[in-house]
């Protein structure tokens, strides 16, 4: 194993801290998503379902305004103004069915509401973004045909509170200390201080 990454050009030692952090990382969520299993039922998961109904909406027909960008600060710039049109961003604008669209942008539009932006999207030449202009047909699809979609967003969408639930009591549970480096105290100069957390007692 050690022959092997090293050929691949990587430090042994880099690859066995990967690796122990990789797995303390699946110990840690496999414990704070364990209530999530059993939270999942398919009661809550009808009640997902109900109150995401966006989620499981189709269209027949969807207008889209696409930008493309080499970077990804011009598109940041027309989310916070749309009506900007920087030199360096290539706007396009066009009607597509839905029976048109690749799966990959069905999924990206699919979620995204009539006259808001779809995150913005890292490709090999750049970034692009869509926005939604207009979605003809809609129609909600029902629970029996949407019911293993229905499941993976109910258990995503409970991971995500698990994980800031959990974040939020370990700050709330540090005791944070900012402490004066003792160079700068002596010579009387401002350098940044060093922060203790401390787990409370």
């Amino acid at each position: 194993l050690k022959t092997a990454v090293q050929k691949q050009g990587m430090n042994y030692d880099d690859f066995k801290a990967n690796v122990r952090r990789t797995l303390l990382e699946e110990k840690l969520y496999g414990s704070i998503f364990a209530d999530v299993q059993h939270r999942t039922t398919p009661e809550n998961v009808k009640k997902f379902y109900s109150q995401n109904s966006s989620l499981f909406t189709t269209f027949d027909s969807i207008t889209l305004t696409r930008y493309i960008a080499k970077s990804q600060a011009p598109l940041d710039k027309i989310r916070a103004n749309p009506k900007l049109r920087p030199s360096d961003v290539y706007v396009m604008k066009g009607t597509l069915k839905a029976n048109q669209m690749d799966e990959g942008l069905k999924y990206i539009v699919t979620n995204v509401e009539q006259g808001k932006f779809s995150p913005i999207i890292p490709t090999r030449n750049g970034y692009e973004m869509f926005y939604v202009n207009d979605k003809k047909g809609l129609r909600t699809l029902d629970f029996d045909s949407v019911q293993e979609k229905a499941i993976e967003g109910y258990v995503t969408s409970e991971r995500k509170k698990a994980i800031t639930e959990f974040n939020d009591r370990l700050r709330s549970n540090a005791n944070i200390r900012i402490i004066e480096h003792p160079q700068a105290k002596a010579q009387g100069t401002k350098t940044a201080p060093k922060v203790k957390v401390q787990k409370r007692q």
